[in-house]
């Protein structure tokens, strides 16, 4: 007696779900949505209806929030994006499609989630073509130049023409200014491929990038106590990527007696500065700088200064 009474509850129930399932596959056209996804120009509009109809249906393909969240990124709203492809990728783990689209979409503010995914893509995937291209743009932006260059290798190793690993390994050169190693590079993306937007801008980038650079300049300075004229250099060498050298010396031919926003000052008849500046952009930058200043009627100065490093 106990066995029918579960037997007419339970079959009730499994029928309803059936029911209920197969009406959401019917109320669901993920595939007509699929279709639609790939043409070019999309027609969203007609895709986000079916999308819509998708989800009120109860339907848990992860396609819904995987077109929803790319489509969102696509018109701007990247924290919806980032949300309904973080969904899509909870639906189907073991699918790549959410899970590099999810990558993709954090790289821009959430660099070091984005690492996280593509990394896990990579430990089941190692030789993923998007999942290593999105992990070396960002080791790149972080300055792991080492490690973004051991990317690019690995992908040329397969395809010695793959024109996206050329161009990042060209950046690379840029970041380390080495800016022929840099040229050489972009110019040999647009031989193969001659209207490639990036190596276009990179190589309009290059001249901008200095390693050694020696600013030459003069003073006049007039008072009540008299002239003096000042002349000096300052030179700034590019150690690394991120560590720069400078050294300067300014002369002057007589110490007058100036004012400053700090009080009476004197020109020093020389000037002679020394820094270490070390600068990862977006990470954190240090400055320690030494300035002597020597005088012919006063006691000489000099001083450190440091200015610690900040994220």
């Amino acid at each position: 007696m106990l066995i029918y009474r579960v037997s007419s509850v339970v079959l009730p129930l499994v029928s309803a779900v059936l029911i209920s399932t197969a009406n959401a596959q019917q109320a669901c056209e993920i595939e007509e949505a699929q279709r639609l996804f790939g043409q070019q120009p999309r027609p969203t509009a007609t895709i986000e209806a079916l999308l819509s109809a998708c989800a009120k249906s109860g339907a848990t393909d992860y396609r819904i929030s995987l077109f929803q969240g790319v489509m969102a990124r696509e018109a701007g709203d990247y924290d919806r994006a980032i949300e309904l492809l973080r969904k899509s990728h909870e639906i189907a783990p073991a699918e790549l499609s959410p899970a590099l689209e999810l990558a993709f979409t954090l790289e821009r503010d959430h660099g070091r989630q984005a690492a996280l995914v593509y990394d896990d893509i990579l430990a089941k995937n190692p030789e993923l073509r998007p999942a290593l291209l999105g992990l070396g743009r960002i080791v790149r932006g972080q300055y792991r130049l080492d490690k973004a260059r051991g990317i690019y290798e690995q992908l040329l190793k397969s395809d010695p023409k793959d024109v996206d690993a050329l161009n990042g390994l060209a950046w690379v050169a840029l970041a380390e200014r080495n800016r022929e190693q840099a040229r050489a590079g972009f110019q040999g993306v647009l031989a193969l491929d001659p209207q490639n937007s990036e190596a276009q801008v990179g190589l309009s980038k290059v001249e901008d990038i200095y390693r050694y650079v020696l600013d030459m300049n003069g003073a006049f300075v007039s008072t009540n106590m008299g002239t003096s004229w000042g002349a000096g250099a300052t030179g700034l060498i590019g150690l690394t990527a991120v560590d720069t050298l400078e050294v300067g010396e300014f002369h002057y031919t007589n110490e007058l007696q100036t004012f400053t926003f700090a009080g009476v000052a004197v020109l020093p008849s020389d000037d002679i500065r020394a820094g270490y500046y070390r600068l990862v952009p977006f990470q954190y930058n240090l400055a320690v700088t030494y300035d002597f200043r020597a005088h012919t009627g006063l006691p000489d100065e000099h001083w450190f200064e440091e200015a610690p490093a900040s994220i």
